[in-house]
């Protein structure tokens, strides 16, 4: 073995410093790295947790979200599809209460409250409720449009003529409906036993429940008769009396009949 001395010098000498920064295309991996010394720069979304919500993505939260603030806190749903300063509607927990409102895009209320709801159960509503469907306000009376086909008798004929009714209408809670009339100068032929006044859109009668009526059957005088729907029926039917079994009088545009009817519809 040959014995060199001095020991022979690296081909460069003396030999270079050590790189600073990781060169392209290098094979040493980088296996540790402390977030605090990234500063600059944008992390691709498949390098993040998957704990970090995606603002373009459906986020899926396995625990209780809090949204806290003071004196209030409010989360705000915003349609873009809507035009300037009527796309924000805001769920407010403010002052013991839960709000729903809409605001301006300046965050403003632009209308009454539509929705208060308190901590001790009360429910406040800005405007009308609707329920079941319907397109009647819940406790708004509704005009019923003039048809001659409202009227009818068990026998014989009722003419109720369009100027014959000042008044009908109906308003309905839940299952319950007032209907309430006022027809003059009505005419009766065939003894009828039973007038008849058709339920409004389509509801039917679940219950029977007599209601009183004011009439002047044969006569200028004014009576109390009796109002009540026909169980499973479709109309309110009209008597004399409390019996049901008196005839109507025979009339000639002088009959007139006045009632508010309780319905328990179906």
């Amino acid at each position: 073995m040959p014995i060199y001395n001095p020991p022979p010098l690296p081909p460069t000498y003396p030999p270079s410093a050590h790189h600073t920064t990781h060169e392209t295309g290098g094979t040493d991996a980088l296996t540790t790295l402390s977030a605090g010394i990234v500063n600059t720069g944008t992390l691709p979304d498949a390098q993040l947790s998957v704990n970090v919500a995606h603002r373009d993505q459906v986020n899926t939260f396995v625990t209780d979200q809090v949204i806290a603030g003071n004196p209030f806190s409010r989360f705000v749903l915003r349609d873009n599809s809507q035009a300037a300063d009527a796309r924000l509607c805001t769920l407010i927990n403010s002052g013991q209460s839960l709000y729903v409102q809409n605001t301006n895009d300046a965050m403003s209320t632009v209308a009454s409250t539509p929705l208060q709801l308190t901590r001790t159960g009360d429910a406040k509503v800005g405007q009308d409720l609707y329920e079941k469907g319907r397109t009647l306000a819940l406790g708004h009376y509704q005009t019923i449009p003039y048809s001659a086909g409202n009227f009818s008798s068990n026998v014989g004929t009722w003419t109720v003529d369009a100027g014959d009714v000042p008044l009908l209408a109906y308003s309905v809670i839940g299952k319950t409906m007032w209907i309430t009339f006022q027809v003059v100068t009505t005419s009766v032929t065939g003894s009828p036993t039973t007038l008849r006044i058709a339920l409004p859109s389509g509801f039917t009668a679940a219950n029977t429940g007599p209601s009183p009526i004011f009439h002047q059957n044969g006569g200028s005088t004014w009576q109390i008769g009796m109002a009540q729907p026909a169980g499973g029926g479709t109309q309110v039917n009209l008597y004399v009396d409390a019996g049901g079994t008196v005839a109507w009088a025979t009339a000639t545009n002088s009959l007139p009949i006045y009632g508010t009817c309780l319905v328990f519809v179906s």
